[in-house]
């Protein structure tokens, strides 16, 4: 370990996988700043460890650039040491999708105005009709959610988002109740996208009203 708490500043990509390492990053004495080191530069600097009981978080960690570390990549004393100085988040700490406990609110009106484009849209290319809820999810959770055929907004993440014209929301809805068909890292998720987005066009031009009569 003290080898490890001398050296690490000489440490890159290419060596801070060798074996001694590993085992040094294992003991009791090595320092914060030392595994710190390591873990950047063997992960980089946007990285998550997995929370296997919240897949959704996963997903959103890899949507967002992140590498996400699971349990079996390192051994249990490297990763006693690593929560002893909090040096990984987990998936659901960054991105977490549980709004079950987050307080719900009271639409306002541009809000609703929103709900209601929303579940236009949803029921247009999803064929059924769509729930609309909004909460304050706090800043540690994704801006929206969907799943269950419910779409929730995050309020404490959107900022300005409902201030904006109409029509500049549609980005997020096609995103979140694309995920019917599936998860960021799924085909199917990014072609239900592009067919999302194809009808809309189709929409627009044959049928403008659908979006003047908002």
């Amino acid at each position: 370990m003290q080898v490890l708490n001398n050296v690490y500043a000489q440490l890159n990509s290419d060596n801070v996988s060798d074996s001694w390492i590993r085992l040094a990053m294992s003991g009791d004495g090595v320092t914060k700043e030392s595994i710190e080191h390591i873990l950047k530069e063997r992960y980089g600097d946007k990285v998550v460890v997995a929370n296997p009981f919240d897949a959704r978080s996963v997903d959103e960690a890899i949507a967002n650039g992140y590498r996400v570390i699971t349990g079996n990549e390192m051994s249990k004393e490297e990763w006693a040491n690593i929560k002893e100085y909090e040096l990984m988040p987990s998936s659901s700490d960054l991105f977490g999708t549980d709004f079950t406990n987050a307080p719900s609110i009271e639409p306002n009106e541009k809000q609703i105005k929103i709900a209601e484009y929303a579940k236009r849209i949803g029921r247009r290319l999803l064929g059924f009709d769509i729930i609309i809820s909004f909460v304050k999810g706090g800043h540690n959770m994704v801006i929206a959610q969907y799943g269950n055929r419910c779409l929730t907004f995050n309020v404490s993440r959107l900022n300005g988002f409902f201030d904006e014209p109409l029509i500049n929301t549609t980005s997020l809805i096609l995103h979140e109740i694309a995920h019917e068909k599936g998860g960021h890292t799924e085909e199917s998720y990014h072609n239900a996208l592009t067919d999302f987005a194809q009808e809309l066009i189709i929409i627009a031009l044959k049928e403008p009203n659908f979006f003047r009569s908002l």
